[in-house]
């Protein structure tokens, strides 16, 4: 299936993958605990913002309900993926 939206593919230290989207309600909640804890804009935490993401994306499909710092440190790997993109894991992406 073609992704619609752009999408992350999360390596975790286990090995597992998870695949999840960035959802417009992922970046919103990104975006606002960004201006809550000072991180400043996209521009000015690039990483830290999109890291938070992803985490989000994860917290709403409800992969996780560990806390930002302790989800980041069962993160091996973040891979960004544009709608369209073929995800080598799975090329009928």
């Amino acid at each position: 299936m073609t992704a619609i939206m752009p999408y992350f593919i999360i390596t975790y230290t286990d090995g597992r993958t998870e695949r999840l989207d960035m959802t417009p309600r992922a970046r919103c909640k990104a975006e606002e605990h960004a201006q809550v804890n000072g991180w400043g804009s996209v521009q000015d935490s690039p990483q830290r913002i999109s890291y938070y993401t992803a985490y989000a994306a994860s917290r709403l499909k409800g992969t996780t309900t560990l806390p930002f710092d302790q989800w980041l440190d069962t993160v091996a790997d973040i891979d960004f993926k544009q709608p369209g993109e073929v995800d080598e894991e799975n090329p009928t992406d």
